[in-house]
């Protein structure tokens, strides 16, 4: 799993982003944030050259907003959890 980071122009609109993922199939998780980097994706990727690949048709759709990036690289799963309890309990109890 893979964390790229985006800085993106301040111009660019939630529309430019998504249609940036229609063919990225590997893109599982992006959201935008206050801070250093407005945008962080979350992807897999089996090999370094589908990484390469991912990464270069994002930067092929969305480049020109592109201003900086950082890619992180998971080397451990510490926790992981879907629902937190009390969002699983309470879904559970009004979706029976």
């Amino acid at each position: 799993m893979y964390t790229l980071m985006i800085k993106l122009k301040p111009n660019t609109t939630d529309k430019d982003i998504k249609e940036s993922f229609v063919d990225l199939n590997n893109i599982f998780y992006s959201a935008k944030f206050f801070g250093e980097f407005d945008l962080v994706i979350y992807l897999y990727a089996k090999t370094p050259e589908e990484l390469d690949n991912t990464i270069y048709n994002l930067e092929k759709k969305i480049g020109d907003n592109i201003i900086d990036t950082q890619l992180l690289i998971t080397n451990k799963v510490i926790m992981w959890r879907q629902f937190t309890s009390g969002l699983y309990e309470e879904l559970k109890n009004n979706f029976k």
